[in-house]
């Protein structure tokens, strides 16, 4: 098993209307930072506060969460920043697979950027199973891609960056499926964001987060290189063998750091 060491920053967003995703020749191919995340996670205020403005809200809602069928974006700096569809489970994820498919078709240099969030001790693995839904439909091997783990409390944030243990817990868990990273962004709730939808993040929380994208590596991406998503990786039972998976490495771990001791 890899262990890999984290990036860390700190820092934390929320949620947000945008241009649709318009077709684009191979004259108009720009550098593109696309954030791909499930509902609730803080993709929009992203958006936002890199904007410094409110330029996207939530489309048609259900399940609380944005379903619309195009992606959003804005401009920033000759930089595109795009606001994705969620993909909430396997009965309702096929318009916001149907909005991801269509950027992603889209030539272009690609930064692809997850936002997680908690869940009990740990990541979500509903998170994980949508970024090996994703990542699955690009016909590439070793994709480049980031991770920011989203509204972190002080209390849990305090720990991972002060104690290993739990540092390599979490990078394992995010690392177990079938895809690894090691741009890793710790992001701390902010009280005053929380439950709000339409809020501007400081310019020293998003020049940090600026600064962690900038260390991801950016993927050339081609139309032919884009499949269909397999929803089916959204299933219940997909994301119980997530789970398991995970419990698996996480055993894995402490019988190591048993020896280290």
């Amino acid at each position: 098993m890899r262990l890999l060491a984290p990036i860390c920053y700190t820092l934390f967003h929320f949620p947000s209307h945008l241009q649709p995703f318009k077709n684009v020749t191979t004259a108009d191919l720009q550098e593109t930072v696309l954030f791909i995340g499930n509902p609730g996670t803080g993709k929009t205020t992203l958006i936002n506060s890199v904007a410094g403005k409110i330029i996207s809200k939530a489309g048609p809602v259900f399940v609380g969460g944005i379903m619309f069928d195009d992606s959003q974006y804005t401009v920033v700096d000759g930089i595109k920043w795009v606001n994705t569809p969620g993909l909430p489970d396997i009965k309702q994820c096929k318009l916001g697979a149907k909005g991801i498919i269509k950027t992603l078709k889209q030539p272009g240099h690609y930064r692809l950027i997850f936002v997680f969030t908690e869940y009990g001790s740990c990541v979500n693995p509903l998170d994980l199973a949508t970024l090996e839904t994703v990542l699955n439909a690009i016909d590439q091997e070793d994709i480049p891609f980031g991770v920011i783990f989203n509204k972190i409390s002080p209390k849990k944030m305090k720990r991972f960056v002060c104690d290993l243990a739990d540092k390599l817990r979490l990078l394992t868990f995010i690392n177990s499926g079938s895809y690894q990273t090691e741009h890793v962004y710790l992001a701390r709730c902010v009280d005053e964001a929380r439950d709000m939808d339409d809020i501007i993040l400081s310019d020293d929380f998003i020049a940090s987060i600026k600064a962690f994208i900038a260390q991801v590596p950016k993927i050339d991406i081609r139309p032919d290189m884009i499949k269909d998503f397999d929803t089916s990786t959204l299933s219940y039972s997909n994301v119980q063998r997530i789970e398991e998976l995970a419990a698996k490495q996480m055993e894995q771990l402490y019988a190591q750091m048993e020896m280290w001791q």
